[in-house]
């Protein structure tokens, strides 16, 4: 399943990455932040949806912020501590970017409404 093909991607970028010096900025900022910024943007418009179209984004959002968790919590080695060696304007960004990411995922509204069941982050 997904975990599986996810696990081994990640097993890949980080042995490329420990090989790759200078990578880890590159990885972050042109595709780990702009991939988490889609998913924050998809995350506000998740909870104006109810039903299978709740049921599709949010096994897919679920999927998607998890991936990027474990890339963003350790899952490449040095990722996030490079960044915060590099100096407190790439620091703040990423900071600024998560936050907003976890903001907006506690804002969406969790359950059900009536019968319907509504888009949930996790």
């Amino acid at each position: 399943g997904f975990s599986a093909v996810r696990s081994r991607a990640m097993e890949t970028v980080a042995m490329a990455v420990q090989y790759h010096q200078g990578c880890r900025w590159p990885l972050i900022r042109d595709v780990l932040l702009p991939a988490l910024a889609k998913e924050t943007n998809a995350i506000l418009r998740c909870a104006a949806l109810i039903g299978d179209a709740a049921d599709k984004e949010q096994q897919r959002l679920n999927d998607a912020l998890s991936g990027l968790a474990a890339s963003l919590a350790g899952g490449i080695q040095g990722l996030v501590w490079g960044v915060w060696r590099r100096g407190m304007d790439d620091a703040a960004k990423l900071g600024y970017d998560l936050c907003e990411a976890i903001y907006a995922a506690t804002r969406v509204g969790q359950g059900q409404v009536g019968d319907t069941k509504r888009c949930e982050v996790k």
